[in-house]
């Protein structure tokens, strides 16, 4: 199999992986909703409505979310690659 096909099955056979670390970063699916929201927002709007280190602490979780999620998969594929070649 192609490293592309590879890093496809293993995003989408990851996806419990995903909801453990979702459960870990989030305390509630409402706080990673809002942590979505502040993303694309650019920080110096929440810098005048007071909500600054709020936005940052949302997008410092988000980030080392997708960050580990990421390393997951990287982690396995390079796994099953070394079980390939023995």
């Amino acid at each position: 199999m192609r490293p592309l096909s590879w890093a496809i099955v293993l995003s989408v056979v990851n996806i419990p992986v995903y909801a453990l670390l979702a459960r870990i970063f989030f305390s509630n699916l409402d706080e990673m909703r809002q942590a979505v929201r502040f993303r694309p927002t650019p920080g110096f709007l929440f810098l005048f409505r007071g909500e600054y280190w709020k936005d940052w602490r949302a997008e410092l979780k988000l980030v080392s979310f997708m960050i580990l999620c990421a390393v997951a998969v990287y982690g396995e594929y390079l796994a099953i690659q070394a079980l390939v070649r023995r």
